[in-house]
């Protein structure tokens, strides 16, 4: 069973709410009071951010803890995985221990421990397919003297954003990242109602993405995997 932390940081400023965001959209296109407009500014609010959940980014990095469980070697992920970072090894004082698991995709893991059915010690982890069977399996089930110097793993790893469907709810990103989904949205809405503002809408959509992009690129330069 695993346990998903879930960070107590919000980003400052604060994010719009979705309804916010959704009236927003739709003042841009000057139609802020009809309900079916601003229905299809939240759809493309949520396009917006399956937009952004095609990369992996460093302020997305989150983790979740693991317990390890005697004989066992598949556990479940979190909904919002995208990628995988590192898994390691903690001991009873949840301090971290000796290396970390090596990640395999799930074919190499298998030709690499071909008695995966042996418990033992884990080296090695997979995740096998994040968007059905949501399942971390590690190289070995756990054996005992495994379990007992490491009752915790802790997975770091790339998050999805999550998509919005409640009026009160806020993204958990960047406030950059938001005024990215928002002229996305604003984009193609003007498509629809209003083709004059398109190319406005545009530009700043491409600016604002390729500053984000740059931001997360320099953050590779500085961070702790350097």
């Amino acid at each position: 069973m695993s346990t998903v932390i879930v960070g107590a940081c919000a980003p400052s400023p604060a994010n719009d709410s979705l309804a916010a965001m959704q009236n927003e959209v739709a003042r841009f296109v000057l139609l802020p009071d009809q309900n079916e407009v601003l229905a299809i500014a939240g759809q493309e609010i949520r396009n917006a951010i399956k937009r952004v959940n095609t990369r992996v980014w460093n302020w997305g990095i989150t983790w979740f803890d693991i317990t390890s469980v005697l004989d066992q070697a598949d556990y479940t992920i979190a909904n919002n995985w995208k990628a995988p970072l590192m898994l390691e090894r903690l001991n009873s004082s949840n301090q971290g221990i000796g290396r970390p698991f090596r990640y395999y995709n799930w074919k190499e893991l298998k030709a690499r421990y071909p008695n995966a059915d042996q418990s033992g010690s884990p080296r090695a982890y997979t995740v096998i397919n994040n968007t059905d069977t949501c399942s971390l399996s590690l190289s070995v089930p756990c054996g005992q003297s495994f379990v007992d110097a490491n009752p915790t793993l802790r997975h770091w790893y790339h998050r999805r954003l999550e998509e919005l469907t409640l009026p009160n709810q806020r993204l958990i990103a960047p406030p950059e990242v938001e005024l990215f989904i928002k002229w996305y949205a604003k984009e193609t809405m003007a498509m629809r109602f209003s083709p004059a503002l398109v190319g406005m809408a545009r530009i700043e959509r491409f600016n604002v993405w390729s500053d984000i992009v740059n931001d997360d690129l320099q953050i590779n330069t500085h961070d702790w995997r350097s």
